[in-house]
């Protein structure tokens, strides 16, 4: 099963926003933020942490962090035809702390980008990323696809990658 669902409702949003390729992704992210507002409930976090498809969330109108942002604008690039890759990063902050973060690939007219729907950055190159210390973990179509459906297999992730920085 797919986190990211191309159904009747994102498609008609997917026409509703205006543009071409980078144009349109600006404009998707500009959707999203205007569109849903973001929990900082703890409780509603965890509960729908990783769980939740982009038709869920989409219903909700709740975001819970870069997963939530980076699944709709996957839905609503992918019903334009723009193919496009889910990214896992992690970030190290010293012994005990690691952030995790979510971007998308896009691929489009042979070239790649890099886009952060959450913070809205759009970059030709990884660097950016990089330059901030995130690193790549993983990549695939989703969350799911990444075997990330909770919390704790995110940590399990995490301990991995301990185990090799």
């Amino acid at each position: 099963m797919n986190q990211v669902i191309i159904d009747e409702e994102i498609f008609k949003i997917s026409k509703s926003i205006d543009g071409e390729d980078l144009v349109y992704f600006r404009n998707v992210i500009n959707w999203i933020h205007s569109f849903f507002t973001y929990s900082t409930e703890d409780n509603f976090k965890s509960k729908n942490f990783r769980k939740r498809n982009s038709k869920e969330i989409l219903k909700s109108r709740v975001l819970t962090g870069c997963t939530d942002y980076s699944l709709i604008f996957l839905a609503l690039i992918r019903a334009k035809n723009y193919k496009g890759k889910f990214m896992e990063l992690f970030k190290r902050y010293n012994q005990n702390r690691i952030e995790g973060h979510v971007i998308v690939k896009v691929y489009f007219n042979s070239e790649i980008y890099f886009v952060d729907p959450t913070n809205n950055i759009i970059d030709k190159k990884f660097d950016y990323f990089e330059s901030k210390g995130y690193k790549l973990i993983a990549e695939g179509e989703d969350s799911w696809d990444l075997g990330i459906h909770s919390i704790d297999d995110l940590k399990k992730l995490i301990d991995d990658f301990l185990k090799i920085i």
